[in-house]
C-alpha cells in the first residue's frame, strides 16, 4: 500500500479509527444502495422508453402479503391482467373499480407494469435517497477524521468540528 495513503490512515487513536471504519462502511453501504437503486431503474427506464400506455380497472386486491391490485386492461380487442409489484399496507389506496393508468410492450402486449407511483418510483426513490445519505455522511465523516488526523500529524491542534460565533 502507498506509504503517503497509510500515513493519513488514522490508526494512532483507537476511536478516531473505529470512526474511520464505520464511516467507510457507510460509504460501501451506500455504494451498493445506489448500484442496487440502478439495477431497479434502468430496467424501468427503458421499458417506459418502448411502453404503450392504456387505462386499466383493478378486478380483486391481492391480500395475501400486502395489498397488490390485479389489473385488468385490453389491447386491440385482447384483454389481459398485471399483478402489481409493490405492494402497501395504507387501507384505501387501492379499490376495487379504481381504473389505474398501465404501461405495456407494444410488441408483447402481456408485459405491462401498472404506471403509478407506488409502482414505478417508491423503491428507486427510497434506496436512492437512503443511498445519497449514507454517502454524503459517511463523505463528511471521512472529512472530519481526515482533517483531525492530518492536524495530528503536523503537531497543530485539530481543527473545531463547529463554529462559535460571538455576539
Amino acid at each position: 500500500m502507498n506509504n503517503r495513503l497509510v500515513q493519513l490512515l488514522p490508526t494512532s487513536n483507537p476511536r478516531t479509527f473505529v470512526t474511520f471504519l464505520g464511516a467507510a462502511i457507510f460509504l460501501v453501504v451506500g455504494i451498493v444502495s445506489i448500484g442496487v437503486a440502478l439495477q431497479w431503474c434502468i430496467p424501468q427506464w427503458r421499458f417506459a422508453a418502448r411502453a404503450s400506455q392504456t387505462v386499466g380497472v383493478i378486478e380483486q386486491l391481492d391480500t395475501s402479503r400486502s395489498v397488490r391490485p390485479i389489473v385488468a386492461y385490453t389491447v386491440d380487442a385482447t384483454r389481459y391482467k398485471v399483478k402489481g409489484r409493490v405492494g402497501t399496507s395504507v387501507p384505501g389506496v387501492y379499490r376495487v373499480g379504481q381504473e389505474v393508468p398501465v404501461s405495456y410492450d407494444p410488441e408483447n402486449p402481456q408485459v405491462a407494469e401498472i404506471d403509478g407511483f407506488l409502482e414505478r418510483k417508491s423503491l428507486p426513490l427510497t434506496f436512492g435517497g437512503v443511498s445519497i445519505f449514507l454517502v454524503a455522511g459517511a463523505c463528511l465523516v471521512l472529512v472530519l477524521v481526515w482533517r483531525g488526523t492530518k492536524a495530528q500529524q503536523s503537531g497543530q491542534p485539530e481543527p473545531p468540528m463547529t463554529s462559535v460565533v460571538k455576539p
